[in-house]
This record gives structure tokens, sequence and C-alpha cells, in this order.
């Protein structure tokens, strides 16, 4: 008798499911993907680009083609493609898991995860991760590094503006991010970053200056969260035949997390006819002989940059 009763129920549920999964099938993303690249447009100032948007099960979206392109067309990222997935088992024991991946020019992979408590976002509107979970294998940056790069030369120096548009960085990201971040106590946060760049290259596209492509040797960024404090392994740094890059200090965790002070240290060396173009500016900057030691310091919310 109680089977009998239960079976509408079941009817009732199946066909519930079943049309909303068949609208999610075949709902207009034509009209949507539309909808989302004008606002996104709108928000940013950038011409966004998308070839094909659809769904990806179970409960997400798919990009192919992706482009971001300044309005004057000098910045590009161009992502071959982009899948987008929300976790239903963890939107039914209250968290939202979110999950990306990218892929690259040339086949390279990049897959990045995080993670919000529903409460959190809905009443305490804190929007820091639980999570983040990143895994790279061979992908591409050399395009997302040119916009970062000719983003922060609009509002660069004169002197060296127009070094940094032709300059190119080059590479292939490799390695995984594990962090595991207690919001309501950030110093009980754990984990670790294990970062490095293959086949990367530095070119500064400039004839007059007689600086050859730089080629890393060494292009690492490792580090480990314990007890609230990440710290840079001393393995960590940027090196090619003319130039060093090295890199120390740590990040102590507070609550709330913006409170976090900073302890950085970028060890810069030049070598060859990188110095002998670029030794003045590193003169300018407090450093001499070649050499140059910044430190970031401050917190999260408030950063300091200087030399020492």
């Amino acid at each position: 008798m109680t089977e009998k009763k239960g079976r509408p129920l079941l009817y009732i549920f199946l066909f519930v499911f079943s049309f909303v999964f068949f609208l999610y099938l075949t709902f207009p993303y034509g009209v949507l993907k539309e909808a989302i690249v004008v606002e996104i447009s709108k928000a940013t100032g950038y011409s966004i680009r998308v070839k094909e948007f659809g769904p990806s099960l179970p409960l997400g979206f798919e990009c192919e083609g992706v482009q971001v392109t300044s309005r004057d067309g000098t910045q590009r990222i161009e992502i071959e493609e982009v899948d987008v997935s929300l976790s239903v088992f963890a939107l039914l024991i209250g968290r939202v898991s979110v999950d990306a991946d990218l892929v690259s020019k040339g086949g390279g992979e990049m897959s990045i995860g995080s993670s919000w408590g529903i409460l959190q976002l809905a009443v305490d509107q804190n929007f820091i991760p639980n999570y983040v979970e990143l895994e790279a294998d061979e992908f591409d940056i050399g395009s997302l590094a040119s916009f970062g790069i000719q983003s922060y030369a609009k509002s660069a120096n004169d002197m060296i503006k127009g070094t940094l548009n032709k300059l190119r960085i080059d590479g292939n990201l490799e390695g995984t991010v594990e962090l595991d971040l207690a919001v309501d106590d950030p110093t009980a946060s754990s984990g670790t970053v294990d970062l490095r760049i293959n086949k990367g290259m530095l070119d500064l596209n400039d004839e007059n200056l007689g600086v050859a492509k730089q080629k890393f040797k060494k292009a690492v960024v490792q580090a480990s969260l314990e007890k609230g404090a990440l710290r840079i392994n001393k393995k960590s740094g940027f090196h090619t035949q003319e130039l060093t890059v090295d890199l120390n200090g740590n990040t102590t965790f507070r609550n709330p997390l913006p409170n976090s002070r900073l302890n950085v240290g970028v060890d810069v060396k030049l070598d060859g006819k990188l110095k002998e173009n670029f030794d003045f500016f590193l003169n300018m900057a407090g450093g001499k002989n070649g050499t140059v030691t910044y430190k970031l310091s401050g917190t999260l919310g408030r950063p300091s940059f200087r030399t020492q």
C-alpha cells in the first residue's frame, strides 16, 4: 500500500527532473552567450569574443574560442576552451564548489577549483574561498603575460613604457597549488605552491638595445603554508643568462585576511647587455652595480613596495 502511494511522487519527481534536464539541454545558449559577453564587456571595458557556447554536464557550461581584447587592440588573451562546472553534491551539503578547466594554444591544460559555504556567501558576504586548487600541464602563458605587462605599461613611467609595450614573455606553466584556507581562523590555513615555467623566454623585441632573447634556466615559485604562515622556498626565482631574480620571505595570515602581514623580498641582478641598458634605472631605484633589492611589506589590503 505504501509503495503504491509513493509511486505518484516518484513519477512527479521524474517528470520534473526530465523537464528541467530537457530545458537545460535545449536552452537558447546563443542568446545567453551574447547577453553574458555584452555585460562582461561593459563591466571590464574589454571586447569579449566567444566562438561556441553550450551546456556541460552535469551542471555547467563550455566555451570554445575565447578572446579578450582591449579596445585599442594592443592587448589580447586567447583561450582555446573553457569548461566551468558546479558540483551538485556540494550544493546538497550547503557548499558552492566551482571547477574550471582551460585549454590553451598547443593543447596545454589548467584546472582551477574553489569552494565557498553558502551561508558564508549569503549571510557573511565573505567571498574568500575555503580552498583553492590549481593544476597546470604545459599551459601556454604567452598571451596572459603580454596582457598583464601591457596593462601595467599604460600607467608606467614614460621612460620605460615603450620597452614594456615591446616586451614579451613566453613559456608553459606546470605544477600545482593546493591551499586550504580557514576563513574563520586564517592562522589554521595550510597548503603548498609548486609552480614552474618550462621553455620560458623573455624577449625585449628592440634591436636598438642589442639584448639577446633571455631563455629561462630557472623559473620556479615554491611555497608552503603552515599554521597560517606562507613561506617562500629559497629555490624560488627566475634566472636567465643575464637576469637573476630571487624570491624570499613570508606572509603571515591574520583575521580578517586583508590584515595579513607581508614580508617578501625580491633580489634583482643584471648582467651583460641588460645591465648595460638598464643599470641606470636600477640606480635610480636605489640599486648599485646592476643589483637592487625590493621589499614588499604592509598588509594584503594595503601593501607597500620599496627598495632596501
